[in-house]
């Protein structure tokens, strides 16, 4: 699998769409910081073979903080991401 179609790839390639489409700054901003939230989980995966568990298990860390805002956003960000991957054929489906 190309490192073209990694999760953090396809990811950065939504956001550079995002900035193309006049999206306000502190959007962008935060979309990247969402991003990077989750890096370490799902960056370096494959976006075509990540599976639901593994979105799941990104976002566990911070409910189990009781910080649940932060995981619908990120959860939220990552779905994004993977319907992005689909209209562009770099993945199936959305897990998330």
């Amino acid at each position: 699998m190309s490192a073209a179609n990694t999760f953090d790839a396809v990811s950065k390639a939504y956001i550079a769409k995002n900035k193309r489409e006049g999206l306000a700054e502190a959007t962008v901003q935060k979309r990247e910081w969402f991003t990077r939230l989750v890096e370490r989980s799902l960056g370096h995966r494959p976006i075509a073979e990540i599976q639901p568990f593994e979105v799941l298990n990104a976002v566990r860390p911070f409910e189990a903080s009781k910080n649940d805002e932060k995981a619908d956003r990120t959860l939220q960000l990552i779905g994004q991401v993977f319907r992005y991957a689909v209209a562009n054929q770099l993945a199936p489906s959305d897990p998330s």
